[in-house]
């Protein structure tokens, strides 16, 4: 990897880890040096922190989370499918409620070919229920709160 800094005017040029004069190619003193190394560090530290912060940002290039779009749409399932029947919500019956709306199937067709393909389209969806019901069994998902008292059944 090589580096090209101006310091005072001049061109340097890094090589390998050394700096040389990008037009004579003879090493600069040590002063120069250790401002080149600073100026490179601080470039460095100061990248790393602006890819934290895009990282963290919410901008429309963040990798959007599949449990996010499709986790509202199975609470609020589940718990009607709940309240009426007062009985267990079966992973076919999420995945069939999910499918059937137009909106959410495409989304999940969409990321599914994404995918390697490796199970089937029907398989995958199941994949991502189980993968939030785990997530709400364990504690770890934003939704277990919202389905407190509420059963879910993988079977």
């Amino acid at each position: 990897m090589s580096n090209i800094v101006n310091y005072k005017g001049t061109d340097y040029l890094q090589i390998g880890g050394r700096w040389v004069n990008a037009r004579t190619f003879i090493a600069p003193p040590k002063i120069i040096l250790r401002e080149l190394d600073l100026l490179i560090s601080n470039e460095n530290d100061n990248h790393k922190e602006i890819k934290s912060i895009r990282s963290k940002s919410k901008s429309p290039n963040r990798r959007e989370r599949i449990q996010d779009v499709i986790g509202p749409k199975i609470v609020l399932f589940v718990k009607q499918r709940f309240e009426e029947t007062q009985d267990w919500v079966t992973r076919d019956e999420i995945r069939e409620a999910l499918l059937i709306d137009a909106k959410t199937s495409a989304y999940l067709e969409r990321k599914y070919k994404q995918t390697k393909q490796i199970k089937t389209f029907f398989e995958y969806v199941g994949n991502q229920i189980d993968h939030l019901s785990a997530g709400i069994t364990k504690g770890t998902s934003e939704f277990t709160s919202q389905l407190i008292g509420t059963e879910i059944n993988n079977c």
